[in-house]
């Protein structure tokens, strides 16, 4: 269902101009009908919400109209925080000086930029948060940060969130709040989709590492029921003014690095990193080396019952092998070819001689793709290449994450055995950290009897302390278990989940991550682009990137470039 800004303006006509309305009945993205909480009833939206028309402020020399400071949710709980701004380009605004420094602004239908139009222009939020941290509300006019978008023709609106560096006598900044402050943003453009430029449909979201994971938790949750409580308590926008229920769906997410699956990642970062390496935390003798290796083991057990496939539909698994733990299976094969591929892609852009890391202490300049591939092999030969097809083949997983991609964190990479982790920050209580993941919280109470007797084992890091922690409840009444679905993409999206079929999922996708990353499993990516075509997304672009780590990856170009570009393509 497509709503048009003519029919929603024809519907708020009778509204004052400083607080009218449109009437946008929000479906789900790009006309997907949402059979989620969206749809049933609610209360009406507080009128204050509306965009006041008379406080726009506008920048001359670039030609955008703007405003800071807008108020997202009825009763912010952290009204520092909760606050949003929009930057428009100038084309899409008709507007009159109110001589005072402000003006009054309302849509100019005809204005066009970039290939877009004011009623068809795209909507972009970005994720800025490091390690689970707030997202500090834009408080002043900067060209820099919206030029590159705006210039675009893309409508850009910054959101202020909380996060695990906010904690008060009144609020949190615990998981799932950042989200549900980024929910009750989107709602609150949609509220007032009659008073602004862009197409309400059209909302996009991106970010890297942590808030790539985020952005993906917004992509794959839309109008999940679980959110409600918290919607509620923000006060955010729930109906337009006929009375129709509004959505937090987004049109599309572009993910790079994603953070994603936090109560198998420990599982899996001692399966695809941590097996490779006897060294800190895994030297031979210590509870910790155990521990990662039961936790390994039980990564394969989960991995397969997550029921994955591949583009023809063979079923994704890992076996057992000679040679390390479960290096075998179909699941083995894919990442390998993944592995593969992501290098020859490489090998292909890339002209000779090359230089990698440009401008640091590690730069190094490879005469020929010769000696570039004679350097990966430097500890051991994976990678054969054949000059006369100019391709390059992968022997397995263990030659390249000893050379490109070994272990940075210690056992317990995200849920930490002493909580230590961003994560027990993000899953915890205000600002005490806990345990959260059940996959650790079971290799604990089976394997605690044999850790005891090995060196380095602390009382403080056995089951007790998870039974405490995963019990907990937050101040909304929602379990553990349920608040680290709720952040988990493919809980909403896997066939085998109960969460399939509760949430309204994005149909556009674009995910990059450098393989070389250290911070996390080439899994995490992996299967959210492997669960996201097993859900039927509409478009989904995924492509790990050779010689680049945890960063908003690209083979060529720049990340606001490949960013435009991919919107500019789903959104057309």
């Amino acid at each position: 269902m497509h709503i048009t800004r003519r029919s929603a303006l024809s519907a708020a006509s009778a509204l004052a101009a400083g607080a009218g309305l449109g009437a946008c009945s929000w479906r789900g993205p790009l006309g997907a009908s949402s059979g989620s909480s969206a749809a049933q009833a609610a209360p009406t939206t507080a009128p204050e919400l509306a965009v006041n028309q008379a406080a726009w402020s506008y920048d001359s020399a670039t030609n955008v109209y703007y405003q800071l400071g807008l108020r997202y949710a009825a009763t912010p709980q952290a009204p520092e925080l909760q606050t949003l701004a929009i930057f428009v380009p100038g084309a899409y605004m008709s507007a009159t000086d109110n001589g005072d420094g402000t003006y009054t602004a309302s849509v100019n239908s005809p204005g066009a930029l970039g290939g877009f139009t004011a009623e068809n222009a795209p909507t972009i939020l970005p994720i800025d948060t490091p390690d689970h941290a707030s997202q500090a509300p834009m408080t002043e006019f900067s060209y820099d940060a919206v030029r590159a978008y705006v210039e675009a023709g893309l409508i850009y609106v910054h959101v202020g969130t909380r996060g695990i560096d906010t904690h008060a006598e009144a609020y949190t900044g615990n998981a799932p709040w950042a989200a549900a402050d980024l929910k009750a943003a989107v709602r609150y453009l949609r509220y007032n989709a009659a008073l602004l430029p862009g197409d309400a449909q059209k909302i996009f979201v991106f970010g890297q590492g942590a808030g790539g994971g985020l952005g993906a938790v917004l992509g794959a949750s839309g109008d999940c029921r679980l959110y409600a409580p918290y919607l509620a308590a923000l006060g955010a926008a729930t109906t337009d003014t006929t009375g129709h229920a509004l959505s937090d769906a987004v049109a599309g997410v572009m993910c790079w690095c994603p953070i994603v699956s936090l109560d198998s990642a420990n599982g899996a970062y001692e399966w695809n990193m941590g097996q490779f390496t006897a060294e800190g935390s895994r030297a031979e003798g210590t509870w910790t080396r155990r521990y990662s290796q039961d936790l390994a083991r039980a990564y394969a057990a989960h991995l397969n019952s997550l029921r994955l496939v591949d583009s023809t539909g063979l079923p994704l698994t890992l076996e057992p092998s000679q040679e390390g733990i479960d290096l075998a299976g179909s699941y083995y094969d894919y990442l390998v070819r993944l592995i593969e591929s992501c290098l020859n892609d490489f090998l292909q852009a890339t002209a000779f001689p090359y230089t990698s890391s440009p401008g640091t202490p590690e730069e190094i300049t490879y005469p020929t793709i010769e000696d570039y591939i004679a350097s990966l092999n430097a500890q051991g030969q994976w990678v054969t290449y054949d000059a006369a097809a100019g391709t390059a083949s992968v022997n397995g997983l263990a030659g390249f994450i000893a050379s490109q991609k070994p272990a940075l964190k210690d056992v317990g990479a995200f849920d930490g055995t002493d909580r230590g982790q961003p994560e027990n920050l993000l899953m915890g209580s205000g600002d005490t950290p806990r345990h959260f993941s059940a996959m650790s919280r079971r290799i604990m109470a089976l394997g605690q009897a044999d850790y005891r007797s090995l060196e380095g084992w602390s009382a403080e890091a056995g089951a007790s302390g998870y039974e405490k922690d995963i019990v907990t409840t937050d101040a909304q009444g929602t379990s553990m278990t349920e608040r680290v679905a709720m952040y988990d993409p493919l809980h909403f999206l896997l066939t085998s989940s109960p969460g399939r079929g509760t949430s309204t999922i994005a149909p556009a996708w674009r995910i990059r991550s450098g393989i070389m990353q250290r911070e996390a499993p080439l899994t995490m990516e992996a299967n959210l682009a492997l669960a996201l075509a097993q859900a039927g997304v509409s478009s989904l672009d995924f492509a790990p990137v050779w010689g680049q780590g945890h960063a908003m990856a690209e083979l060529g170009g720049n990340p606001a470039e490949s960013l435009i570009a991919w919107v500019r393509k789903v959104a057309a």
